[in-house]
Formats: structure tokens, sequence, C-alpha cells
């Protein structure tokens, strides 16, 4: 592990229009030590031929860039060859399609990290999300209600996506021995899995994490996105079983984790995303997935008065047209 050395690791699939603006923004950066590896998740685009026409470009800045090249695998496997293959003190991992908004980013990371001390395991900045365009166009700032010194209660937000946690992964830096002595490697891997629980939740849970209350980092909104794409039932019932079973097989690798605060989270998971999949199938009109979800969450003892409401609206046949009218309402206001 090199001292004082930044390793930046980004996957990339599909992507080669945008990554050059993201190592553009690595390689304005005032921070003088930087390795940069960037993973070719098998492709169809010319990510290779994006790097090379920034190699000069990174040794001028006396930084390291490399390219490697994978089988399409997904990005958990790229990230986990990313930290396998990583030398830093510091690791972060930017998606290939965003940016660092400030040349100052990553030295103002470091920087923090150093003053709080050994006890803070993670640092990271607020965020803008910004249109595709010519200008990036800002449409909203992650991390508005975020703390210089945050609290432990950033572990269950970060699990539940819950009080603002936002995940864009260029704005979070850890000192990657601390992600080492906080989970057992490797990190879960799956194809559709993404890359982020794996690393945030275990340093999360065994040390601080203070935020720059800065946007240096941007996050680019782009038609094709996942989050603009339209999902039927099963699409959208799949979506919600792998961010599941990404938590359920990364919960258990974090050390110094009891073995009865796993199960505590374990349970609260499974209960969370059965309320999911219940109001998916609300939705839909999905009446027997609606019932069996209900009739699960009801075996486990976590029934909640709002589902047990909905179900009751649904069955009686009142909810959709509460719901249809509420949203009439809204549209004429």
């Amino acid at each position: 592990m090199v001292k004082d050395l930044v390793t930046i690791v980004t996957p990339c699939y599909n992507t080669a229009s945008y990554l050059g603006k993201l190592l553009q923004s690595v390689v304005e950066q005032t921070y003088d030590k930087i390795e940069m590896i960037v993973i070719d998740d098998g492709s169809p685009d010319d990510i290779k031929g994006v790097v090379d026409k920034f190699k000069n470009k990174f040794e001028e800045r006396g930084f390291d860039l490399r390219y490697l090249r994978q089988e399409n695998s997904g990005q958990s496997v790229a990230l986990q060859r990313g930290i396998d293959e990583a030398k830093g003190e510091y690791f972060v991992w930017p998606d290939s399609d965003d940016y660092y908004a400030s040349a100052e980013a990553i030295s103002k990371m470091v920087n923090r990290l150093l003053e709080f001390g050994d006890d803070y395991g993670m640092v990271r900045t607020q965020e803008t999300l910004v249109r595709d365009d010519e200008r990036n166009t800002p449409i909203e700032i992650w991390g508005l209600n975020a703390k210089e010194r945050e609290t432990s209660e950033l572990f269950s937000d970060c699990i539940f996506h819950r009080n603002g946690f936002y995940f864009a992964a260029g704005a979070c830096m850890i000192r990657r021995n601390h992600l080492l002595l906080s989970t057992g490697l490797p990190i879960y891997t799956h194809k559709a899995a993404g890359q982020n629980w794996q690393i945030l939740l275990p340093v999360l849970y065994n040390y601080k994490c203070t935020t720059i209350l800065e946007q240096l980092y941007s996050v680019v909104k782009r038609a094709g996105s996942h989050s603009r794409k339209k999902f039927n039932f099963e699409d959208s019932i799949e979506k919600q079983e792998i961010y599941e079973s990404t938590l359920l097989n990364t919960i258990p690798k974090i050390k110094n984790m009891s073995e009865k605060q796993q199960e505590y989270y374990l349970k609260l998971v499974e209960t969370h995303y059965l309320e999911i999949k219940f109001n998916i199938a609300i939705g839909f009109n999905n009446s027997k997935k609606l019932t069996e979800y209900y009739k699960k969450i009801k075996s486990l003892g976590k029934l909640s008065p709002r589902i047990r409401l909905r179900y009751f609206m649904y069955r009686l046949g009142i909810y959709s047209l509460m719901f249809g009218l509420k949203d009439t309402i809204r549209r004429i206001h």
C-alpha cells in the first residue's frame, strides 16, 4: 500500500462517449499522487481508445493510468478486480459517466480524512445531479441535510436509502486499509449487483464518516439510464430482489458485527423488501402476488398498520379509487 496515493477505479460498460469527461476531470486534479484504473467490462465501445488519448496527459502530471479488460461480468466484479489491483492508501470508485466538478475535490477529501483522524474511514462530498446537455445544467443537489460529522445512523440510512442518503460513488473516498479491516473479501459479486453497498456498509459500520459540505462531484442524468426506464411487474420485482440479495450477502461479511446484530439487520432487510414488493403488486394490480407478500409479512410478525390498511382497502376495492382520485386532483392543481 503506497502512502498518500489515491487509487481511482472506474468500471466501464458502453460509456466511451462519457468517459473522456471523467478522465479530464481527474487529470485536472490539484492532488499530486493519483493512479487510475479503468476496467472495461466487456464494453462494445472503444474504451481503450479513449484511455489511450489521455495517457500522455496523465504521464505529464505524474499520474498512472491503467486499462484492464474483462468479459462482461458486472460492476461489482469489476470493482473487486480494482480493489485487488489498487496500490493506494485511499480508494474512490466513480461511475464512468460522471465527473469531478472541482479540481480540488480529491485534495479536499484526502485533507479532510487527515484532519479528522484515523477513526474516520470515509469522507464524502455533496454532489449535483446535472442534465446531459452542453452546459450540464444543474437539476438537484444531493446531501443538503448532511453533516460534517455524521452520526452512526448513516449505516442504517445507507441500507434503507432513507433520510436523504445518496449513493453516487465518486463523491466518496475511503481509507483502503479500513475497508480491508471491515469486510471479508472478495465482496459480494453478481453480474446484476451494484457496487456501493459492498464498500460503504462495512466501512460505515466500523468507522465514522465526514461530509464536505460542497458540491465537488457531478452525476449526469442520462436519457437512457436505469432510472428513466419503464419496468413491467416482473422487471420491477427482479430489480428489488437484486438489491435485497446484495444486502443479504453483504451484511454477513461485515467484521465486528455480532450474530445477533446480523440477524436483526437481515430480518429488517427481508421485511423492508417484502413491503416494497407488496406496494409494487398494488401498483400493478397483481392480486395474487399482493396476497402472497402480505401473508409473508404477517408470518414474520412485522405487519405494520399501514400495510394492513392498504391490504384491506385493496380488498374492498377502494384503494385504487381513492388514490386515482388523489392523482386526478393533483393534476388539476
